[in-house]
C-alpha cells in the first residue's frame, strides 16, 4: 500500500525534497512487484472516509494544495473546487492534461480574500 506517488515536494527555500513517491519507486524498482493499492492523493479514497466521517457533503469542500500531480487532481477527480498555492503567475499549459486548479494563488494569505 502506497500513500501516494509525489516525487517532490517543495519546501520554504523553493526546493525541492524528496516525496513519498520517490521512496515509493525505489522499493518497486528494488522487489519488481508495483503497488498494489494507493490510499492518497490523487485517489480519493482518505477524502471519501473523511466525507463520511464528518457527514459533510463535497460541495461543502475546498482542496487547498501546491503540487498539482496530486492536491489538485485529487479535487478534479472528486469534481470539487481547489487552490493551487504556487508562485507561478500563469496556469501551468506547458504539460498536456495538466490539471488545472480552480484559482492560482502565490501564498495562503491571498485565501481569506476569497473564502
Amino acid at each position: 500500500v502506497a500513500c501516494n506517488r509525489d516525487a517532490n515536494f517543495p519546501v520554504e527555500s523553493g526546493h525541492l525534497m524528496a516525496g513519498c513517491g520517490a521512496m515509493v519507486a525505489a522499493i518497486e524498482a528494488a522487489t519488481g512487484h508495483t503497488a498494489d493499492f494507493e490510499i492518497g492523493k490523487p485517489n480519493t479514497f482518505m477524502l471519501d472516509i473523511l466525507i463520511d466521517r464528518m457527514q459533510i457533503s463535497l460541495a461543502d469542500c475546498l482542496v487547498i494544495g501546491d503540487m498539482l500531480a496530486s492536491d489538485i487532481l485529487m479535487a478534479n477527480n472528486a469534481n470539487i473546487p481547489s487552490i493551487w498555492i504556487s508562485e507561478m503567475t500563469t496556469y501551468p499549459n506547458e504539460v498536456p492534461n495538466s490539471p488545472q486548479p480552480s484559482l492560482l494563488m502565490s501564498s495562503l494569505d491571498e485565501i481569506s480574500k476569497v473564502i
